[in-house]
């Protein structure tokens, strides 16, 4: 199970606060604001929301992460504008969640002598793990063709590397060394599908290599057809997919660009 805990207390952002978001309010309201602060009723959470949609990240790794969002309430008590204060681990997609979930929040919004006003606030936005984390049905079915679709790449070019350029079949004889040694290791999801075909690929050119005849070149063309034909009827998966992924990681999916 995944779970979703965030801050209970909500930090009232101080005039030295380094954030670009900030709230409406006229030059009479701030004055008012500085003069009388007792008479601010800070926003309050109404509706905290218990679950926000997990970066990919979180099922590949797993991996738990910890957002500290700022935001700007607005008199309704919803969310007008966030940004990310920071990111643990950063670059890994939580930030993107957090901000993403922005329309799940509800205050109760901040409050001078009884009126409702923008507001700016500060909190915290936990992903944590509790057992291993469900993985979404919809996105799992779209890997599949992709997959397999990335994996027939792999196999085609293993199974008919002698036909190949040089340098792709040193990059993938490398890769495969890298993935055997280090297992563990993090890589990119098309390296590792692609790795695995290669891998098959290879294989099976070796046990026709022993019976002294490699895949000719009638059917390595074939071999490419099929993987081609696989990468086409992929294609709708491919953009759904890169549709539900956060942009930084759109990318692991597709060849890398420096690639040979």
């Amino acid at each position: 199970m995944i779970a979703l805990v965030l801050a209970a207390a909500l930090q009232a952002a101080s005039p030295g606060d380094s954030l670009s978001v900030q709230p409406l309010r006229s030059p009479e309201l701030q004055a008012s604001l500085i003069a009388h602060p007792d008479l601010l009723q800070s926003a309050t959470w109404a509706d905290p929301p218990q679950q926000i949609e997990w970066p990919r990240v979180a099922f590949d790794t797993p991996v738990e992460g910890e957002v500290t969002l700022g935001c700007v309430v607005d008199t309704a008590g919803r969310a007008k504008v966030c940004e990310i204060v920071s990111e643990t681990p950063e670059g890994s997609g939580f930030g993107e969640a957090a901000i993403a979930g922005q329309d799940l929040f509800r205050w109760h919004p901040a409050r001078f002598n009884g009126e409702a006003i923008e507001s700016r606030i500060q909190f915290n936005v936990n992903f944590r793990l509790e057992g291993p984390p469900q993985a979404n049905p919809e996105l799992e079915a779209m890997l599949m063709p992709v997959a397999e679709a990335i994996s027939a790449q792999g196999y085609a070019t293993g199974g008919c590397r002698h036909f190949a350029d040089p340098a792709t079949v040193q990059h993938w004889d490398e890769m495969q060394t890298a993935i055997r040694e280090h297992p563990n290791a993090e890589y990119r999801y098309y390296d590792r599908m692609f790795t695995e075909g290669y891998r098959a690929g290879r294989e099976s050119a070796t046990a026709l290599a022993a019976g002294q005849s490699d895949p000719t070149a009638s059917r390595c063309a074939d071999m490419w057809q099929w993987a081609d034909q696989l990468q086409k009827d992929a294609a709708p998966a491919f953009s759904k997919l890169e549709a539900l992924s956060f942009p930084n990681e759109r990318q692991q999916y597709r060849p890398a660009p420096d690639m040979p």
